[in-house]
């Protein structure tokens, strides 16, 4: 795509890698994106739309849960080669969400299940942070959990609403104390919309919406979760 990059999540398995990527491509006057689906996905972009416009309130907790059951192949069950275990691969996903919604952690505490999976690196993680203003954020991921089916679930409470939605699904549960409503949305997994953003890019010749300093800070999160991990302690992201 001449002087534009679409690369995959993540940017990178360190941070130094990270910005040397995004260091690269700005001194070439390349544009870079990261290719972060849940970023475009219409239930996270429409309850993104009802908290700005007021509706949840002083936003109180983000919850976000992603468990199924797979058996990774290939480079995946290299710590070397990933940098790290399903966390930075498909939990990663999760965290967009959570900072996408929630905004940056200013800290947290991570810690890891036991493993049933034979790869390196862990198969699940559990994550509490804080955000912004006093919100507490969760992820709870693994891809170790057994299931028949993928339970994938977002939960953002305010001190008006409470929104629940599969984000692959296509309705938000807007629940509050006068009661229960479904509004329906697009639905879809944000492929699409993504491509369409990065074309997008291109055209108008600006930066896209999941820029490299975007996938930096979805990285930073996973990374900060691994030293708590290792340390079993509290992580700042100052």
């Amino acid at each position: 795509y001449g002087k534009h990059v679409l690369m995959e999540k993540p940017i990178g398995r360190t941070m130094e890698e990270a910005r040397q990527m995004a260091g690269a491509a700005r001194d070439a006057g390349t544009g870079l994106m990261v290719a972060e689906n849940y970023r475009f996905l219409p239930t996270i972009i429409r309850a993104k739309e009802l908290m700005a416009l007021g509706y949840v309130g002083n936003l109180r907790s983000v919850n976000v849960i992603g468990d199924w059951a797979g058996v990774p192949g290939g480079w995946r069950t290299s710590l070397e080669m990933s940098g790290g275990g399903s966390f930075i691969d498909g939990g990663i996903h999760l965290v967009d969400a959570l900072v996408n919604l929630g905004g940056m952690p200013e800290s947290l505490y991570a810690a890891a299940p036991p493993k049933v999976l034979g790869k390196d690196g862990e198969d699940g993680m559990a994550v509490v942070a804080h955000l912004p203003g006093g919100a507490v954020g969760t992820i709870s991921y693994s891809n170790g959990t057994p299931r028949s089916r993928p339970k994938a679930e977002i939960v953002v409470a305010g001190t008006k609403e409470t929104l629940t939605f599969d984000p692959f699904g296509d309705t938000i549960e807007r629940e509050s104390l006068e009661g229960r409503t479904t509004e329906p949305v697009k639905g879809g997994t944000g492929s699409s919309a993504m491509l369409l953003e990065f074309r997008a890019s291109i055209f108008e010749n600006r930066e896209p919406v999941m820029s490299a300093e975007e996938g930096i800070n979805d990285l930073a999160v996973v990374l900060a979760a691994y030293r708590s991990v290792e340390s079993d302690g509290p992580v700042s992201l100052s």
